[in-house]
């Protein structure tokens, strides 16, 4: 069943206005942050192993693979994702506004 615009938005502002209003946010938005993207976050990951990630078409892959190459072992990885989120994260308007 469609929603019409105008009904989306009396219900959304219902939501927001009773607390339960929710939004679906995509990666992209943590970008402005400094946060890295998943190929980015993956490409020393990927060279380590000798693979392109701009080759790559499954990056899940790429890092499970990564992990089997360190005998299952998930503390590498674990440590690059941090140093790679705490490096250059910055203040977000979008996220302040979101908050």
């Amino acid at each position: 069943m469609a929603v019409s615009l105008s009904e989306f938005k009396r219900e959304y502002t219902k939501a927001i206005t009773e607390g339960y209003a929710a939004i679906f946010a995509g990666a992209g938005l943590s970008r402005s942050s400094g946060y890295v993207n998943w190929k980015e976050l993956l490409r020393t990951i990927a060279q380590d192993i000798n693979l392109d990630v701009d080759r790559e078409t499954d990056l899940i892959a790429v890092a499970q693979y990564y992990k089997n190459e360190r005998g299952g072992r998930r503390g590498d990885i674990n440590q690059i994702i941090l140093n790679e989120f705490t490096k250059n994260s910055q203040e977000n308007i979008n996220i302040e506004i979101l908050t």
